[in-house]
């Protein structure tokens, strides 16, 4: 990160800081290469675990027979698969509202927009990858009950809320991570707490989206 110093001078490497520098003629070429870094990482965290988190989801339901069981089994899976990575996406949401607390402009709107960003690229590498498998698995796991089923997530609206919550939830960590990089020390336990909440609830409700409003056929 460069920074142009009162006289008009520039630092002699682009990494180092001159404190004394107006901020407001900063270059912020640095945190930009950093926010381009954690969506790579988060999409590639989508891709690796989209297929351990809908074995991880269908094993969830023991021995499921009637043919609720069995939907119910394929949404946990389906939910946990396209949400995959979400963990790490978290942590590099937050970890992006911070590094947009440094850029140019900073401000909370946009560490938002850095949260969306991210979450959109994620949930769309997880569903690249894992799409035609969860397809396949249904029409195999359903073949038991001779009953065919559309995988279309317009028919199950639980799977669809799941990735929703996720979603939503992105940008809310970036903006934390934002309150954790400004000038009130006194907010940044808080608002590491409320961070670490916000991933134990999100964590917590997502394999249970396909029960909220039933799993019977549609």
């Amino acid at each position: 990160m460069r920074l142009v110093a009162r006289g008009g001078k520039r630092s002699a490497h682009p990494w180092v800081v001159i404190p004394w520098g107006r901020p407001e003629r900063r270059i912020t070429r640095f945190p930009k290469v950093t926010y381009a870094a954690l969506i790579v990482v988060s999409a590639t965290a989508s891709i690796l675990l989209a297929s351990h988190n809908a074995y991880v989801g269908r094993s969830l339901w023991v021995d499921p027979q009637p043919l609720d069981q069995i939907l119910g089994s394929w949404r946990t899976a389906a939910a946990l698969a396209y949400t995959s990575g979400s963990t790490v996406g978290y942590i590099c949401a937050i970890i992006a509202g911070s590094v947009a607390a440094r850029w140019r402009t900073p401000r909370p709107l946009t560490a938002y927009l850095a949260g969306a960003i991210l979450g959109l690229v994620q949930l769309a590498a997880s569903w690249a990858t894992i799409s035609s498998f969860l397809v396949s698995n249904l029409e195999s796991w359903t073949r038991v009950v001779e009953v065919p089923l559309d995988p279309g997530l317009q028919h199950h609206p639980s799977v669809l809320a799941a990735m929703i919550l996720v979603f939503v939830t992105l940008p809310i960590a970036a903006r934390l991570g934002f309150g954790t990089a400004g000038d009130q020390p006194e907010n940044h336990t808080t608002l590491v707490i409320a961070s670490i909440l916000l991933i134990a609830i999100v964590h917590l409700i997502v394999p249970v989206m396909p029960l909220l409003s039933g799993v019977g056929p549609y």
